[in-house]
């Protein structure tokens, strides 16, 4: 039980992680201050060379997605599930 445990704490920790590198991702190639998980790519200026740029910095940090993974899932929060379940399979 307790193994489960720790199998758990480490898959959200790595969810969190890959959350704050989307997020920096984000605002510095979409040029925002302030995100919320909720935000939609195309709402904040996304495109698909912008698509590409935040595909490439997540590669950067170990973080492979294509540009459209991105353009099927456009808030952060469905991005960062889609990487997870990535990650997982």
């Amino acid at each position: 039980m307790l193994e489960n445990k720790l199998e758990i704490n480490n898959s959200n920790d790595n969810a969190i992680t890959i959350e704050k590198i989307v997020v920096s991702a984000w605002k510095d190639i979409l040029q925002v201050d302030s995100l919320k998980l909720s935000d939609n790519f195309f709402d904040l200026g996304g495109d698909s060379i912008s698509s590409l740029r935040i595909a490439l910095r997540l590669k950067k940090s170990n973080t492979n997605i294509s540009p459209t993974a991105i353009f099927s899932n456009q808030t952060i929060e469905e991005l960062v599930n889609h990487i997870s379940e990535v990650n997982t399979n």
